[in-house]
C-alpha cells in the first residue's frame, strides 16, 4: 500500500520550476529497517533563457517515483504542446531487470559498489546482500557441479571483522553469475561535498524478485540513512540525499546502459555464429 504526499509547484526563478514529492510504501516484506519506507522523487522544468527550450529532468528513488515522474512530464508535456511551447515530450529511459541476463545484472550491481566517478562520493563497504537462486535453471546448476540452496539468502557482511565481498564464493566465482539472481546490496559510501561530509547508506537493487507483493521490474535506489559530521554548515539530511541520488543515478545509468551495450554486442556475435554454423551445416549436407 502506497500514499502519495506531493508539494505544490516550487519556483526557483522565472525560467525554473520544480515539484517535489514523497511516497510512503508499507511493505511487510522488508529485510531491512522499518515496515514502512519514504521514496522521494523530484521533475525540475527548465527553460532555456537564450533558446526558450524547454528541458526536464527527473530525480527518483523507485519503480513507483520513477512511473510518477514519467506521468507528470508527460501531462506537462502535454499542456505545453497544446500551448504550442514543445513539439516534442522526452521519454524517460527504462532500468529494468528482464533487459540484462543473470550474469550481466550480477556485473552491473556489483560495479556499483565502486568509487562513483568525481570527488565526491566514495565506497565504503557492502553491509549486506540478498541473492537467492534461479529457479528455472536448477538443473542446469546441478549439472555444473556448483552448489547453492533453494531459500534467498541475506548475507552480512561485517567489515569489522575484514569480511569483504571476496569472502563469498559466489561472488567471486564469476561461473555462478548465470545461475543466481542478485536481489540487493546495502552498500556505505563516503561522501564530501565540501560544506558537507559524511557516510551515507545506500540500498539498490531490484526488489521485484523473489518478492510476489513487488511489481515493479525497475531498478530502486534508497538512501536509507546519512551520517553528517559535526561542523556542517549550510546543508541538512535532504539537501544532501537530492546530490547523493542525482550522482548515484547518474552513474548506475551509465554503468547499466555500458553493460546492456556489452551484452547485445555479444549476442550479435553468438547470432551471426549461429548463422555462419548453420549455413556451413547446409553447404556439407547440399555436398553429401
Amino acid at each position: 500500500m502506497s500514499t502519495v504526499m506531493i508539494e505544490a509547484l516550487n519556483v526557483e526563478n522565472e525560467n525554473h520550476l520544480y515539484i517535489e514529492y514523497e511516497v510512503l510504501r508499507e511493505d511487510i516484506t522488508l529485510d531491512w529497517a522499518s515496515i514502512n519506507r519514504k521514496f522521494s522523487g523530484r521533475v525540475d522544468i527548465v527553460k532555456d533563457a537564450n533558446t526558450g527550450e524547454i528541458r526536464f529532468s527527473s530525480e527518483y528513488t523507485s519503480g513507483e517515483t520513477e512511473e510518477i515522474n514519467s506521468e507528470i512530464i508527460k501531462r506537462i508535456s502535454t499542456s505545453l504542446k497544446e500551448n504550442d511551447e514543445v513539439e516534442t515530450s522526452n521519454d524517460l529511459a527504462k532500468y529494468t531487470s528482464g533487459k540484462l541476463n543473470n550474469k550481466n545484472r550480477m556485473k552491473f550491481m556489483l560495479a556499483l559498489a565502486n568509487d562513483i566517478p568525481g570527488d565526491n562520493l566514495k565506497y565504503k563497504s557492502v553491509k549486506n546482500i540478498e541473492i537467492g537462486r534461479d529457479k528455472t535453471l536448477k538443473v542446469a546448476m546441478e549439472e555444473t557441479g556448483l552448489l547453492f540452496d533453494d531459500g534467498v539468502r541475506n548475507v552480512i557482511i561485517n567489515g569489522e571483522k575484514g569480511e569483504t565481498l571476496n569472502n563469498i564464493e559466489y561472488v567471486v566465482n564469476e561461473a555462478y553469475y548465470d545461475f543466481l539472481i542478485l536481489r540487493a546490496l546495502q552498500v556505505e559510501y563516503n561522501f564530501d561535498y565540501v560544506s558537507a561530509k559524511g557516510v551515507c547508506l545506500l540500498e539498490f537493487g531490484f526488489p521485484h524478485f523473489f518478492r510476489k507483493s513487488q511489481k515493479s521490474q525497475e531498478f530502486e535506489v534508497i538512501v536509507n540513512k546519512v551520517y553528517l559530521n559535526k561542523g556542517t554548515q549550510g546543508e541538512n539530511t535532504k539537501s544532501i540525499t537530492r546530490k547523493i541520488l542525482k550522482e548515484f543515478n547518474s552513474f548506475y545509468q551509465q554503468e547499466f546502459n555500458t553493460i546492456l551495450e556489452q551484452q547485445e554486442q555479444q549476442e550479435q556475435q553468438e547470432q551471426q555464429e549461429q548463422q555462419e554454423q548453420q549455413e556451413q551445416q547446409e553447404q556439407q549436407e547440399q555436398q553429401e
